[in-house]
Protein backbone atom coordinates (compact mmCIF):
# COMPACT_ATOMS: atom_id res chain seq x y z
CA UNK A 1 0.00 0.00 0.00
CA UNK A 2 2.81 2.35 0.94
CA UNK A 3 4.60 1.72 -2.35
CA UNK A 4 1.37 2.33 -4.31
CA UNK A 5 0.83 5.68 -2.54
CA UNK A 6 4.45 6.62 -3.17
CA UNK A 7 4.09 5.84 -6.89
CA UNK A 8 0.87 7.83 -7.19
CA UNK A 9 2.37 10.79 -5.34
CA UNK A 10 5.49 10.66 -7.50
CA UNK A 11 3.43 10.57 -10.69
CA UNK A 12 1.35 13.50 -9.45
CA UNK A 13 4.45 15.55 -8.69
CA UNK A 14 5.95 14.78 -12.10
CA UNK A 15 2.69 15.70 -13.85
CA UNK A 16 2.49 18.89 -11.80
CA UNK A 17 6.05 19.82 -12.70
CA UNK A 18 5.34 19.14 -16.36
CA UNK A 19 2.27 21.36 -16.20
CA UNK A 20 4.30 24.12 -14.54
CA UNK A 21 6.95 23.90 -17.25
CA UNK A 22 4.26 24.03 -19.94
CA UNK A 23 2.74 27.12 -18.30
CA UNK A 24 6.17 28.77 -18.42
CA UNK A 25 6.70 28.05 -22.11
CA UNK A 26 6.09 31.22 -24.10
CA UNK A 27 5.27 30.42 -27.73
CA UNK A 28 3.65 33.80 -28.44
CA UNK A 29 1.37 33.97 -31.43
CA UNK A 30 2.16 30.32 -32.24
CA UNK A 31 0.33 29.01 -29.18
CA UNK A 32 -3.06 27.31 -29.53
CA UNK A 33 -5.23 29.18 -27.01
CA UNK A 34 -6.61 31.80 -29.37
CA UNK A 35 -8.89 33.21 -26.67
CA UNK A 36 -5.88 34.27 -24.57
CA UNK A 37 -4.58 36.73 -27.18
CA UNK A 38 -5.07 40.40 -26.26
CA UNK A 39 -3.72 43.75 -27.46
CA UNK A 40 -1.52 45.93 -25.22
CA UNK A 41 1.11 48.64 -25.39
CA UNK A 42 4.35 48.53 -23.40
CA UNK A 43 4.65 51.18 -20.66
CA UNK A 44 7.39 52.31 -18.29
CA UNK A 45 11.06 53.27 -18.65
CA UNK A 46 13.71 52.33 -19.61
CA UNK A 47 13.22 49.98 -22.60
CA UNK A 48 12.39 46.47 -21.41
CA UNK A 49 14.29 43.29 -22.17
CA UNK A 50 12.14 40.30 -23.12
CA UNK A 51 13.19 37.25 -21.14
CA UNK A 52 13.29 33.60 -22.21
CA UNK A 53 11.83 32.53 -18.83
CA UNK A 54 9.32 34.20 -16.47
CA UNK A 55 12.03 35.43 -14.09
CA UNK A 56 13.60 38.68 -12.98
CA UNK A 57 17.11 37.24 -13.21
CA UNK A 58 19.83 39.02 -15.14
CA UNK A 59 20.11 38.14 -18.87
CA UNK A 60 23.12 35.81 -18.39
CA UNK A 61 22.44 34.57 -14.87
CA UNK A 62 21.75 30.85 -14.31
CA UNK A 63 20.87 30.30 -17.97
CA UNK A 64 18.39 33.18 -18.03
CA UNK A 65 18.83 35.04 -21.30
CA UNK A 66 17.35 38.17 -22.76
CA UNK A 67 15.86 38.00 -26.24
CA UNK A 68 15.17 41.50 -27.53
CA UNK A 69 14.41 44.94 -26.12
CA UNK A 70 11.00 46.61 -26.44
CA UNK A 71 10.68 50.38 -26.11
CA UNK A 72 7.81 52.06 -24.25
CA UNK A 73 4.86 52.49 -26.59
CA UNK A 74 5.58 49.29 -28.55
CA UNK A 75 2.39 47.48 -29.52
CA UNK A 76 2.31 43.82 -28.46
CA UNK A 77 -0.04 40.87 -28.29
CA UNK A 78 -0.23 39.32 -24.82
CA UNK A 79 -0.89 35.67 -23.95
CA UNK A 80 -0.60 33.63 -20.72
CA UNK A 81 0.96 34.88 -17.49
CA UNK A 82 3.26 33.23 -14.94
CA UNK A 83 5.01 34.43 -11.79
CA UNK A 84 4.35 38.12 -12.38
CA UNK A 85 5.34 38.00 -16.05
CA UNK A 86 3.28 37.94 -19.26
CA UNK A 87 4.11 36.15 -22.51
CA UNK A 88 4.08 38.75 -25.28
CA UNK A 89 4.96 39.08 -28.95
CA UNK A 90 5.62 42.21 -30.98
CA UNK A 91 5.55 42.45 -34.77
CA UNK A 92 8.69 41.09 -36.46
CA UNK A 93 11.59 43.46 -37.01
CA UNK A 94 14.08 42.82 -39.77
CA UNK A 95 12.34 39.54 -40.52
CA UNK A 96 12.94 38.22 -36.98
CA UNK A 97 10.30 37.35 -34.40
CA UNK A 98 10.23 39.30 -31.12
CA UNK A 99 8.63 37.33 -28.28
CA UNK A 100 9.27 36.42 -24.66
CA UNK A 101 8.33 37.27 -21.08
CA UNK A 102 7.68 40.84 -19.91
CA UNK A 103 6.93 41.98 -16.32
CA UNK A 104 3.22 42.66 -15.72
CA UNK A 105 4.16 46.09 -14.41
CA UNK A 106 5.15 47.08 -17.96
CA UNK A 107 1.69 46.35 -19.35
CA UNK A 108 -1.43 48.46 -18.61
CA UNK A 109 -4.38 46.72 -16.98
CA UNK A 110 -7.71 46.45 -18.81
CA UNK A 111 -6.57 48.13 -22.03
CA UNK A 112 -9.48 48.03 -24.48
CA UNK A 113 -8.99 47.04 -28.09
CA UNK A 114 -9.88 49.80 -30.55
CA UNK A 115 -13.07 49.24 -32.53
CA UNK A 116 -12.92 48.49 -36.24
CA UNK A 117 -15.64 48.87 -38.85
CA UNK A 118 -16.39 45.89 -41.12
CA UNK A 119 -15.02 47.82 -44.14
CA UNK A 120 -11.64 48.33 -42.44
CA UNK A 121 -10.92 44.59 -42.70
CA UNK A 122 -11.56 44.35 -46.43
CA UNK A 123 -8.57 43.62 -48.67
CA UNK A 124 -5.66 41.26 -49.15
CA UNK A 125 -3.19 40.73 -46.32
CA UNK A 126 0.31 39.25 -46.59
CA UNK A 127 2.17 37.49 -43.78
CA UNK A 128 5.60 35.91 -43.59
CA UNK A 129 6.68 33.72 -46.45
CA UNK A 130 3.71 32.71 -48.61
CA UNK A 131 0.97 33.32 -46.06
CA UNK A 132 -2.00 35.20 -47.48
CA UNK A 133 -5.45 36.20 -46.22
CA UNK A 134 -8.24 37.80 -48.23
CA UNK A 135 -11.25 39.39 -46.50
CA UNK A 136 -14.38 40.60 -48.27
CA UNK A 137 -17.60 42.19 -47.04
CA UNK A 138 -20.89 40.42 -47.63
CA UNK A 139 -24.48 41.37 -46.91
CA UNK A 140 -25.48 42.46 -43.41
CA UNK A 141 -21.92 43.33 -42.44
CA UNK A 142 -20.76 39.69 -42.53
CA UNK A 143 -17.09 39.20 -43.40
CA UNK A 144 -15.87 36.36 -45.60
CA UNK A 145 -12.30 35.23 -44.97
CA UNK A 146 -10.05 32.94 -46.94
CA UNK A 147 -6.48 32.12 -46.03
CA UNK A 148 -3.54 30.08 -47.25
CA UNK A 149 -0.21 29.21 -45.62
CA UNK A 150 2.71 27.27 -47.01
CA UNK A 151 6.07 26.37 -45.55
CA UNK A 152 8.95 24.12 -46.48
CA UNK A 153 10.71 23.37 -49.77
CA UNK A 154 9.01 23.28 -53.17
CA UNK A 155 9.31 19.50 -53.40
CA UNK A 156 7.86 18.85 -49.92
CA UNK A 157 5.68 21.78 -48.84
CA UNK A 158 3.36 21.92 -45.83
CA UNK A 159 -0.02 23.61 -46.21
CA UNK A 160 -2.67 25.22 -44.05
CA UNK A 161 -5.75 27.21 -44.92
CA UNK A 162 -9.27 28.24 -44.00
CA UNK A 163 -12.44 29.63 -45.49
CA UNK A 164 -15.36 30.90 -43.45
CA UNK A 165 -17.44 33.83 -42.30
CA UNK A 166 -17.34 36.05 -39.22
CA UNK A 167 -18.41 39.39 -37.81
CA UNK A 168 -16.29 42.33 -36.69
CA UNK A 169 -16.61 43.04 -32.96
CA UNK A 170 -14.42 45.19 -30.70
CA UNK A 171 -11.48 45.26 -33.08
CA UNK A 172 -11.43 41.57 -33.87
CA UNK A 173 -13.03 38.91 -36.02
CA UNK A 174 -13.13 35.12 -35.68
CA UNK A 175 -13.48 32.93 -38.74
CA UNK A 176 -14.80 29.41 -38.30
CA UNK A 177 -13.74 27.02 -41.03
CA UNK A 178 -16.51 25.72 -43.28
CA UNK A 179 -15.22 22.12 -43.15
CA UNK A 180 -15.22 19.62 -40.27
CA UNK A 181 -11.59 20.12 -39.23
CA UNK A 182 -12.43 22.32 -36.23
CA UNK A 183 -10.21 25.08 -37.63
CA UNK A 184 -10.83 28.58 -36.41
CA UNK A 185 -8.80 31.74 -36.88
CA UNK A 186 -8.87 34.79 -34.61
CA UNK A 187 -7.72 38.12 -36.04
CA UNK A 188 -7.12 41.34 -34.09
CA UNK A 189 -6.36 44.80 -35.48
CA UNK A 190 -2.73 45.59 -34.67
CA UNK A 191 -2.17 49.20 -35.71
CA UNK A 192 -1.93 49.17 -39.51
CA UNK A 193 -1.36 45.40 -39.42
CA UNK A 194 -3.44 42.45 -38.24
CA UNK A 195 -2.39 39.79 -35.72
CA UNK A 196 -3.59 36.33 -36.71
CA UNK A 197 -3.73 33.23 -34.52
CA UNK A 198 -5.19 29.86 -35.45
CA UNK A 199 -5.89 26.89 -33.19
CA UNK A 200 -3.41 24.56 -34.95
CA UNK A 201 -6.26 22.71 -36.71
CA UNK A 202 -6.12 24.48 -40.08
CA UNK A 203 -3.53 22.25 -41.66
CA UNK A 204 -0.80 19.72 -40.85
CA UNK A 205 2.60 20.97 -39.71
CA UNK A 206 2.15 24.68 -40.51
CA UNK A 207 0.09 27.61 -39.28
CA UNK A 208 -1.84 30.69 -40.40
CA UNK A 209 -0.56 32.47 -37.27
CA UNK A 210 1.56 35.61 -37.55
CA UNK A 211 1.45 39.32 -38.33
CA UNK A 212 0.09 40.45 -41.69
CA UNK A 213 0.37 43.71 -43.63
CA UNK A 214 -2.21 45.01 -46.07
CA UNK A 215 -1.17 44.15 -49.64
CA UNK A 216 -4.26 45.51 -51.41
CA UNK A 217 -7.53 47.25 -50.56
CA UNK A 218 -9.31 44.90 -52.97
CA UNK A 219 -10.06 41.34 -51.80
CA UNK A 220 -9.04 38.46 -54.03
CA UNK A 221 -11.80 36.62 -55.89
CA UNK A 222 -13.17 33.76 -53.80
CA UNK A 223 -11.22 30.56 -54.29
CA UNK A 224 -8.16 32.29 -55.74
CA UNK A 225 -5.94 32.47 -52.63
CA UNK A 226 -3.51 29.70 -53.59
CA UNK A 227 -0.03 30.87 -52.54
CA UNK A 228 3.08 30.43 -54.63
CA UNK A 229 3.15 28.82 -57.99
Amino acid sequence: MKNWVTCVLGATLIAGAGGARAAQLCTGIYGVDTGAMKLARVIGHPPQLLMATPSDCRPNENGCRGLVTLRPGTLVMTFQSAEGFVCVEAAPEGGRRRWGWLPKTNLPLGQAQPSASPKSWVGQWSGQGYNEISISLEGGGTLHGEGYAEAGPHDNPRFAGFEGTGASSKGEVVFQGDDHSGCHVRIIKFGAQIAVMDNAKCGPMTRMSGFYRRASDTPAPKGSVVGRG
